[in-house]
């Protein structure tokens, strides 16, 4: 899956939030918030996020996996700078369904009561590259299910980004993206071989205010996935397109200066091709979401 938190929501860099960890909106996409690296000097060789994520619906890959009860998704990720150009990133993101989606579907040892509502958790692992304006980051994702909703997967999965935060004046952006994720065990989609999956996007931002500590951007995240070689069931090439409206506040840690407070509020229109689905849903979708998250 591309990689763990997204169809919702970005979080901040920067005291101004116009640096992001380059993330679509939560909800289509499963991406952890990875941070580019920061040129030499500018940033501490260690960086932190941690944070939860609330939504409506999970859409996994233009895959609808729950749409009843309250979700939660808690994520944890660490950065460390080993090069000007060069992070190491890792983390992980679980989710948690009060529905108790597909516990125990698939054969698992002693499954327990009290596991139901742990539907999923992703570990992830790589790196992050910079080049120029380019952000390019490969990623191992394990992905399994503590409720045995699904058996283990994994993907090797690569993320890139553009950033163009100061080209248009320093508070309008447009921040391009493709994502790739590639099958290597297990299934992630819904076709009966291995395939891989590709996931373009765009997310023209608007830096609103900004004063310390508090700033404001608004953003238009627009995404489409696409799946290649049995990624979906009969060969299905389109799996969803989504258009969304975000807010992102990030206020300053006060008297912990590196610490950064963020909330995201936000909503998306989906549009899920049906034949890729595992089962019959209904293609029009309206997702609601909420990030919590605080970095360094």
């Amino acid at each position: 899956m591309v990689a763990a938190a997204a169809l919702l929501l970005s979080l901040g860099g920067d005291a101004g939030a116009t640096d992001r960890m380059q993330e679509p909106p939560p909800t289509v996409v499963d991406r952890l918030p990875v941070e580019p690296p920061a040129p030499e000097g500018s940033a501490p060789a260690l960086s932190a996020a941690a944070g939860v994520i609330f939504t409506s619906e999970y859409v996994d890959q233009g895959l609808l996996v729950e749409d009843q009860g309250a979700m939660a998704r808690p994520f944890a990720q660490l950065g460390v700078q080993v090069h000007e150009d060069v992070m190491l990133v890792a983390g992980g993101l679980a989710s948690f369904h009060d529905e108790h989606t597909d516990a125990a579907t698939t054969d698992g040892p002693g499954e327990r009561a009290e596991r139901r509502a742990f539907y999923q958790v992703d570990w992830q692992a790589g790196l992050s590259l910079s080049v120029w304006r380019f952000g390019v980051t490969p990623l191992h994702v394990d992905s399994r299910s503590p409720s045995h909703a699904f058996a283990r997967r994994t993907t090797l999965d690569v993320l890139t980004s553009f950033d163009d935060h100061d080209l248009f004046g320093g508070r309008f952006a447009l921040y391009p993206s493709a994502d790739f994720s590639i099958e290597t065990r297990g299934k992630s989609g819904t076709g009966e071989s291995k395939g891989f999956y590709v996931q373009p996007g765009i997310k023209p931002s608007y830096l609103c205010y900004r004063r310390q500590p508090l700033s404001l951007e608004l953003s238009l995240p627009i995404s489409t996935g696409l799946g290649f070689d049995d990624f979906y069931a009969g060969d299905e090439r389109h799996g969803f397109s989504s258009v969304g409206v975000t807010a992102l506040a990030a206020i300053d840690g006060g008297y912990l200066p590196a610490l950064e407070w963020q909330i995201a509020p936000g909503v998306a229109w989906v549009h899920l091709n049906r034949d890729a689905q595992s089962s019959d849903v209904r293609a029009e979708r309206v997702v609601f979401g909420m990030t919590l998250a605080a970095s360094f």
